[in-house]
């Protein structure tokens, strides 16, 4: 090189090992209870050891580790739990006393869990008269199932529905009102009712709505008032909150009397 200083000097070659550690982990798909992981293989081996467990876990001695033998990058992580921040950690198996350092972590938060009302067929039974406090109820990470009618009324514009259902059965004087109350279904809420379909696992069986509601009743409130249902039969309520307002509400359904 260039320069005058000279003298004695050392260099050193270390034995790394001939398993190369993996680079680059990346997530998707991320939901509730699972994700699908990648990452780049620096090296020949066909399988890897994924450790992963909650914020800061131990890698070394905590978590849990799946193994991916199958010889391509990539696995899904399932079984996990809502609302949950994970750290992810990887590390390549090259044979049975050879397996690099880990890599990582990454870390991703699972979604919140759909509510249990989301599909027809799990609608909550909601008790008349029984009055409802405390905003017990949730739509938040609901969806629409497949076929799901989005009622005419509602004016959905670029937001995506996260619909909930309920079901009452119907007094002997066949007339009731459905009462959105509290959080996020307070305030223009979306409201359809629907005679019971055939089967709740095909919506294409449901007929078009009995009601719909969408800023109607005092202070844009969705409150409906039904008349004529017939008495003992069970009908379904279909609820959605207005834009993106997703959140804990009430619901009551109330007898009007003959």
């Amino acid at each position: 090189g260039s320069g005058s200083s000279s003298g004695p000097y050392c260099i050193e070659v270390q034995d790394n090992g001939g398993c190369v550690a993996p680079s680059d982990i990346t997530y998707d798909n991320v939901s509730y209870d699972s994700a699908d992981i990648s990452w780049i293989s620096n090296g020949g081996e066909t399988e890897w050891e994924i450790v992963y467990g909650e914020e800061d876990f131990n890698p070394e001695s905590e978590g849990t580790t799946v193994t991916d033998e199958d010889g391509e990058v990539g696995t899904t992580l399932s079984n996990l739990d809502p609302d949950t921040e994970y750290d992810i950690y990887i590390r390549a198996v090259c044979g049975d006393e050879d397996s690099s350092e880990l890599t990582g972590p990454i870390s991703f938060t699972t979604e919140v869990a759909p509510p249990s009302n989301d599909d027809l067929c799990n609608a909550t039974v909601l008790e008349i008269d029984e009055a409802c406090t405390g905003a017990i109820y949730s739509n938040l990470s609901a969806s629409t199932q497949a076929n799901e009618p989005i009622p005419d009324c509602w004016i959905i514009g670029a937001t995506i529905p996260q619909t909930v259902w309920f079901s009452f059965e119907a007094p002997a004087s066949g007339n009731v009102t459905v009462i959105p109350t509290e959080g996020s279904l307070s305030s223009k809420p979306h409201i359809a009712i629907y005679a019971a379909p055939s089967d709740c696992e095909d919506l294409t069986t449901l007929e078009e709505p009995m009601y719909c509601a969408e800023d109607a009743g005092s202070n844009n409130s969705s409150i409906i008032s039904v008349v004529g249902l017939t008495a003992g039969e069970t009908y379904y309520i279909q609820a959605d909150s207005y834009g993106f307002d997703a959140g804990t509400f009430c619901m009551e359904v109330q007898d009007d009397g003959v």
